[in-house]
């Protein structure tokens, strides 16, 4: 019984607290056989069981003096002041402003302009692009970088036609789109327009919302395959007072109209497929009635819900033209871009607004 007392006691020795026993306590209890595992400690008020090595709190009694609850606050600050690391005021920079950027807009413009058309006429043969300006100052410096201009009118419209008139040739593309009041006079400046060999078209809507009920002026009944063919034409950019996608494109194949310029961009991130394009293609459905299909690309604006959408791109709901993310976007990536969609969807050409004359 006694040898198995000792057994325990001396394979519990190293896992006591001795609970500061001197030498001679130690000898008493544990016998001298014992007495190389012992460790002197300072006496405390509990037993506590746990390694003497880590009982921090014994040490701490010994060496951190008692003080009332009064003077603990002005202690616990003195230490802080003495050990809290001083604190580093930043030297505040100069605010130096950001170097300004002078863009050429016109030159790039026409830059981006003349590489989109050639990545487009390199990748289709039958694709062809119409630029819409608004200033006819501007017609000859931007003549050679598209097939056709197209000129809007808004206001003193048989002036300005006759002022476009002089920029007409045998062998260049004129369109006239124009923007009229409800009670205007269609049918003479549509008669001035095919005097000077100009096709024209007159829109009462600007949101171009609308499509009309009425016959186009100068009805062609021929199928039409070039932009030279063209009489008439007509353009779609805002889908708002149609309810679905097959009401618009039942509506739109019904229209005689020659030349049909339209917003790719529908709604809600859908965009038009090939099947709907070829769908609009024939007037009536008349395989051997066809017509052309442009598709419209708005060179300032870019819908938010567009898959082709980057904030790389856009400045205050602009398009930064001049930057290499939308170039990029537009043509330069080829699989993906703008211009690969276009190609892809069987779009005729495009017609390209909202450039910076």
């Amino acid at each position: 019984m006694l040898r198995t007392l000792h057994a325990i006691l001396n394979n519990s020795l190293k896992y006591m607290n001795y609970n500061g026993m001197t030498r001679e306590e130690f000898v008493r209890t544990f016998g001298p056989e014992q007495l190389d595992k012992y460790k002197s400690v300072p006496r405390t008020p509990t037993f506590v069981m746990e390694d003497t090595i880590n009982n921090k709190a014994q040490i701490a009694l010994t060496s951190t003096p008692y003080e009332p609850p009064r003077c603990r606050q002005r202690t616990r600050k003195r230490f802080q002041k003495q050990y809290e690391q001083p604190v580093v005021q930043e030297k505040k920079l100069e605010h130096k402003p950001e170097p300004i950027i002078t863009i050429n807009h016109l030159a790039s413009m026409i830059s981006l302009l003349k590489s989109f058309k050639e990545y487009v006429s390199n990748n289709s043969s039958n694709f062809n692009c119409v630029l819409n300006i608004n200033s006819i100052s501007s017609y000859n410096t931007l003549v050679n970088v598209c097939d056709a201009i197209c000129i809007t009118l808004y206001s003193d419209h048989s002036n300005m036609l006759e002022k476009v008139h002089n920029f007409k040739t045998s062998e260049n593309i004129l369109l006239v789109n124009a923007v009229i009041s409800e009670d205007f006079d269609t049918v003479k400046l549509n008669q001035q327009s095919y005097k000077y060999d100009i096709v024209s078209n007159c829109i009462k809507h600007e949101d171009y919302n609308v499509l009309p009920s009425e016959l186009p002026y100068r009805l062609n009944t021929a199928s039409i395959d070039t932009l030279k063919k063209v009489n008439n034409f007509m353009i779609i950019k805002n889908y708002s007072n149609f309810n679905t996608k097959a009401r618009f494109l039942l509506t739109a194949k019904n229209l005689q109209y020659d030349l049909l310029i339209i917003e790719p961009y529908y709604n809600k991130g859908h965009y038009f497929t090939a099947s709907d394009i070829e769908f609009m293609k024939y007037k009536k459905g008349n395989k051997l009635n066809r017509r052309l299909v442009y598709a419209y690309l708005d060179m300032s604006n870019l819908h938010t819900q567009s898959k082709f959408y980057n904030e790389a791109f856009m400045e205050n709901e602009t398009v930064k033209y001049w930057t290499e993310e939308w170039k990029d976007t537009l043509f330069a990536r080829g699989e993906g871009s703008i211009a690969d969609y276009f190609i892809k969807s069987g779009y005729d050409g495009v017609f390209i607004d909202n450039i910076k004359e």
